[in-house]
């Protein structure tokens, strides 16, 4: 969420001007055509009069996509707190996207532009529950543009739908009623070994583990009847593979991060991190679906759990200028998952609150030093120097409660093990 200032260029088509200047700008928000050579097909869409490798626009954040044996295009697509989508994707079509989530009912969404807010942007707090009164909003029913309406939503929701659960403990995206969609595969043999399954979607989902699947009508431009989930586990579920008889569903899993535990609100210790499980049925034709699951490989990854609880031992220290440094790094490589005020966002757990009070008190500075290096930011892990990671420990400990002094933090492991995490728990 570092990127509320910044336009969303996904309804704003590429220019020949661009295009002739090697300008690929204009391609976020597109799903892109393109020639094993990289050149543009000669058959993609005109769009403004433009030939380019942009196939549709309007999309959010679009994970999977398969073609059914006739050809139709599947695509899943993430949407924001609501409207996760299955789209059919056609040459030249608009999907809606930020003006839509979803289908345009003004359910639950509306789009807020906090590039035009009437308070300059940069000095706005960005919230994903509360939209500033600055910020100018617009219904989705006040867009009048033809658009692709998807074949299905994983979830709308109504108006009045608590986005802040406390269940979650301040990771409010967890329970919001998105699945956060990955992968999406057409399981459409010509004879289902599984009954009931003929002419199906299987769409994984990370925050959910599990499968959902969509049944078709025959023609695959509509649903038949209702979604089902299936293989619901403490899991995040990343992309799926059918063996030919029909009769396996191969998923891979995701190493580590967040996802729904079973017992409702939030968990980081996955039950099959970067491995592959196997989910096949072994009924006949006209028994009930009895999948079971066994995983045939997995990877390591690497562990940021905390260490068991540790006794009392130096007391913490950093200097405010340190922890000033902290926040200036914070916001150039961490804002984007865990968000501007530390209680987390579309991908990362809170660092301060409730949760990181529960997570990390009584645990060494460290720990969390190491776990920040070792794997932190999740796509670049130990791409800063050791001072800028204890930096952002500084500025960590200070917006959970940690007063300043005269002494900075210093990479001593040896001192950093010896130092005890102690919070306020409270809610920056």
């Amino acid at each position: 969420m570092g990127n509320w200032c910044i336009p969303t260029e996904a309804q704003r088509l590429p220019t020949a001007d661009e295009l002739a200047a090697d300008d690929f700008i204009a391609y976020q928000g597109k799903s892109l055509r393109l020639e094993l050579d990289g050149s543009i097909p000669l058959d993609n869409p005109v769009l403004d009069g433009v030939r380019s490798h942009v196939f549709t626009y309007g999309h959010r954040n679009m994970q999977g996509i398969d073609f059914a044996p006739d050809g139709t295009l599947y695509a899943s697509e993430q949407g924001p707190k609501t409207d996760d989508e299955v789209n059919i994707l056609v040459p030249g079509g608009n999907y809606g996207w930020p003006h839509i989530a979803g289908f345009r009912d003004d359910r639950a969404y509306q789009y807020a532009r906090w590039k035009d807010a009437t308070t300059p942007c940069a000095q706005l707090q960005f919230s994903d529950i509360v939209i500033d009164p600055s910020v100018p909003v617009e219904d989705e029913t006040s867009w009048t543009e033809p658009f692709n309406a998807p074949l299905a939503t994983l979830f709308t929701v109504p108006n009045d739908w608590d986005f802040a659960d406390p269940t979650c403990k301040g990771i409010d995206f967890i329970c919001w009623p998105t699945v956060a969609a990955s992968s999406i595969e057409a399981y459409m043999p010509k004879v289902s070994p599984i009954p009931g399954w003929d002419n199906s979607l299987l769409v994984t989902t990370l925050k959910r583990g599990s499968i959902y699947r969509l049944p078709l009508t025959p023609d695959g431009a509509h649903l038949r009847g209702p979604i089902e989930r299936y293989f619901q586990s403490e899991n995040r579920f990343r992309d799926t593979a059918v063996s030919p008889d029909g009769r396996s569903i191969y998923v891979a899993t995701d190493t580590g991060g967040l996802a729904e535990a079973l017992s409702g609100g939030t968990t980081t210790t996955l039950q099959n991190p970067g491995a592959i499980l196997v989910f096949t049925y072994e009924g006949g034709a006209n028994e009930a679906v009895t999948p079971k699951d066994a995983t045939t490989r997995r990877t390591g990854s690497p562990d940021m759990a905390p260490a068991p609880v540790q006794s009392a031992g130096l007391a913490v220290h950093y200097t405010a200028e340190q922890a000033g440094r902290g926040s200036t790094l914070y916001a150039a490589n961490c804002v984007s998952c865990h968000g501007p005020n530390l209680v987390g966002a579309n991908h990362g757990t809170p660092l301060s609150g409730a949760y990181f009070a529960d997570k990390w008190a009584g645990r060494s500075v460290d720990r969390l030093f190491q776990g920040m290096r070792d794997s932190m930011p999740p796509s670049r892990p130990a791409t800063l120097s050791d001072q800028e990671y204890i930096d952002l420990v500084a500025y960590i400990l200070s917006v959970n409660g940690a007063k300043a002094g005269a002494v900075a933090l210093a990479t001593e492991t040896d001192q950093l093990d010896l130092m005890v995490i102690e919070t306020s728990g409270k809610e920056e």
